[in-house]
């Protein structure tokens, strides 16, 4: 299609994402396509028909590389900011340096960033309404010499699969504001855990949203409830219970009456007139 190489443009409604990350591919061009959704954007860039990078910013939020690497966990406070002073007097990406002082592996930065770039892809094939524009020659993090190339086929798979199992996941994880906790009750079959349920079985301690772990759990969000899901699934966790406003309300009075009791009590023992 001559028109990818001079740039093109249209709606989803008519052109899917799919069907847009196809041509590309297929037509094994350089570039980067951008596609908007109200105030959310997200742009998948290309390098001979392989994806080789993508982002999306939600509501004007993006979250860099960097931010993630921190807030998984993946990189301490203290490591990131030792990067960045180095980066302030050498001018390299942040990430190079990670690898290069050893903080982080080269292995491990390409593992996040292909998960990182199969969430993008994961996202927007589910959009159908909205714009794409295609942009020939055009690099996401130019600079960057970390060199990934994604067969687009592997990732649309990976995302199709992971569209399947979301009513499933929905139907025990039916929110991200759910709490878990460690099971009262022995499995009745102990199954080998997989190395990311271990990882996610280690943060729920019946205080972390699902969200909250999503956010520390360095898997990204699919990973993270898949793992919760089959936690779930093998009675290894189990949801923490909410109180319902009402019931709250109860718990409150009570703690105030005793606390008032406890007052009392005090004034009582201690009062010139109790000792008469």
């Amino acid at each position: 299609m001559k028109a990818f190489s001079e740039g093109m443009s249209g709606s989803l409604k008519i052109f899917s994402a799919p069907d847009v990350l196809q041509l590309i591919s297929q037509q094994r061009k350089k570039g980067v396509v951008y596609f908007y959704r109200g105030k959310t954007e997200a742009a998948v860039g290309f390098e001979d028909g392989k994806v080789v990078a993508a982002y999306i910013i939600r509501e004007g939020e993006f979250e860099s590389l960097e931010n993630f690497l921190v807030k998984s966990g993946l990189v301490s406070r203290e490591d990131y900011k030792t990067a960045k002073e180095i980066q302030e007097d050498t001018g390299e990406p942040l990430e190079e340096i990670l690898v290069k002082e050893g903080v982080i592996t080269s292995d491990n930065l390409i593992e996040i960033i292909s998960f990182k770039i199969q969430e993008v892809i994961d996202e927007i094939i589910t959009w159908k309404e909205g714009i794409y524009k295609f942009e020939p020659d055009k690099e996401i993090y130019k600079f960057s010499k970390v060199k990934i190339m994604l067969p687009l086929d592997s990732l649309l798979m990976e995302a199709a699969w992971h569209q399947d199992e979301w009513p499933r996941i929905k139907e025990k994880i039916k929110s991200s504001d759910m709490v878990f906790k460690i099971s009262s009750k022995k499995p009745q079959i102990e199954l080998e855990l997989e190395k990311d349920e271990k990882k996610v079985l280690k943060l729920v301690n019946g205080k972390r949203s699902v969200q909250e772990i999503v956010n520390i759990s360095g898997l990204g969000k699919f990973k993270t409830y898949f793992a919760l899901y089959r936690l779930y699934e093998m009675g290894r966790i189990e949801p923490v219970e909410k109180v319902s406003e009402k019931e709250e309300e109860i718990v409150q009075e009570v703690l105030k009456e005793k606390k008032v009791k406890k007052i009392k009590e005090k004034t009582l023992i201690f009062h010139p007139l109790a000792f008469h």
